[in-house]
């Protein structure tokens, strides 16, 4: 009785686990409401919304609004992660106005028939809706700068319903007048496959891998005695570039069997 209790329980939980995966996401940086007025955007997609991402200014034109002023928003770069995850760096083609208050705009998301997998964006239109930075009296021209280069700090492996969660842990600090993207090259030294994206660090932590339902990084099959390695380059959210990277920092795996 007691083993069907707890396989009901682990199936209560897997169950809601996975209906908090969903099937959309759309994140935005900069994170912080105020921005410089030569701030860069950059829009992370995952699951269903990677459509978005993929066809900015193709299909879907994307700009930043502030009542009359319109400011067409050009596309530096646009990277595929491994596990479900695609963003795009934008940059505005001429610099915000000071004190204004810009709503992002991405034309052409109609709700459409329950035919077209692709038509309803009801949720990304709620979600870019929502969006707003202003701009303060300020530009930024100065590159970031590592005061502590990454070190590598731990490995990390959550077991959950859907799949675990898994990472490798790297402390940081980094100095900067602007919020920094953490350039990161990813290779699988088995296959020397490289994966380009960007991070942010998160309480001076570098996490890189993946959560339960997706990722920048995936390490492929579980179990296998796999090294991977890392290196580190930055930019901060006013287009300026620390583009050397660090030395590549070698690591293992980070499953690990669960324990019951």
């Amino acid at each position: 009785m007691k083993k069907i209790i707890i396989t009901l329980l682990f199936i209560t939980i897997s169950a809601n686990i996975f209906a908090m995966c969903g099937d959309r996401g759309l994140w935005f940086f900069p994170e912080n409401q105020e921005i410089k007025q030569n701030s860069w955007i950059m829009i992370t997609a995952y699951s269903m919304s990677q459509e978005v991402v993929n066809k900015l200014n193709t299909k879907y034109p994307v700009y930043l609004q502030a009542g009359r002023h319109k400011v067409k928003l050009t596309i530096v770069s646009r990277q595929e992660g491994m596990f479900s995850q695609t963003q795009v760096i934008l940059k505005p083609e001429k610099q915000l106005k000071k004190g204004k208050t810009y709503h992002l705009k991405i034309d052409n998301l109609k709700n459409g028939s329950e035919d077209d997998e692709f038509s309803d964006w009801a949720y990304e239109i709620e979600e870019i809706n929502k969006k707003t930075w202003t701009v303060v009296n300020e530009t930024d021209t100065e590159a970031p700068v590592w005061n502590k280069k990454p070190k590598f700090k731990e490995t990390l492996c959550d077991h959950f319903g859907c799949g675990p969660a898994l990472y490798a842990i790297f402390n940081c600090e980094i100095k900067d007048d602007s919020e920094v993207l953490i350039k990161t090259e990813f290779t699988n030294l088995k296959t020397n496959e490289t994966t380009i994206y960007y991070l942010t660090a998160d309480n001076k932590e570098i996490k890189i891998g993946h959560g339960m339902c997706s990722g920048a990084f995936s390490f492929g099959n579980e179990g296998e005695n796999k090294k991977f390695s890392v290196k580190f380059a930055l930019l901060d959210a006013s287009g300026n570039e620390l583009n050397k990277y660090t030395k590549p920092i070698k690591f293992n795996h980070p499953y690990k069997e669960p324990e019951f």
